[in-house]
């Protein structure tokens, strides 16, 4: 199996590519609008903003937003890059088990971040939520393993 760099990352060539199945050419009005929702569907999964998604496959904001609202057809590669972007950004989520591996002082510290990072975002952003999904995980494991000490003690 051959690794590609895309988008800064190596990751395994079978993972890049996306089922086929899932994009069709749309032709009529109503299945540029339905793909335009399954776009939107990717971007709410991905925790990204249609203008990050912009930035990131390298279109314009304008034309991003024809994308998700159906006036305009997007190719193939859009769809492409943007579930490899999904895939990715799907991975950076907070992972419980590598949370349960962590010393109680590195996830004070990792606590403190993530709360320093948040308060300095707007909290109408996709970042915000990413830091909270973050904080929440955090919070998780505090109470999992508190939890675990007093069934022990």
């Amino acid at each position: 199996m051959r690794d590609v760099n895309l988008l800064g990352a190596f990751i395994p060539t079978i993972m890049l590519i996306p089922d086929a199945k899932d994009w069709k050419r749309p032709v009529t009005k109503i299945e540029q609008q339905e793909a335009g929702a399954r776009l939107q569907a990717l971007l709410d999964q991905a925790m990204l903003s249609q203008v990050e998604a912009a930035d990131l496959i390298g279109v314009d904001h304008r034309t991003m937003r024809r994308y998700v609202l159906g006036q305009t057809a997007y190719p193939y590669c859009v769809w492409y890059v943007m579930q490899v972007i999904c895939h990715h950004k799907s991975a950076e989520r907070p992972n419980p088990n590598v949370l349960r591996k962590l010393k109680r002082e590195e996830l004070h510290r990792e606590l403190d971040k993530w709360r320093d990072e948040q308060s300095r975002m707007s909290s109408a952003s996709r970042a915000y939520a990413r830091a909270a999904e973050h904080l929440r995980a955090l919070h998780d494991e505090f109470v999992r393993r508190d939890e675990k000490r007093l069934v022990e003690a």
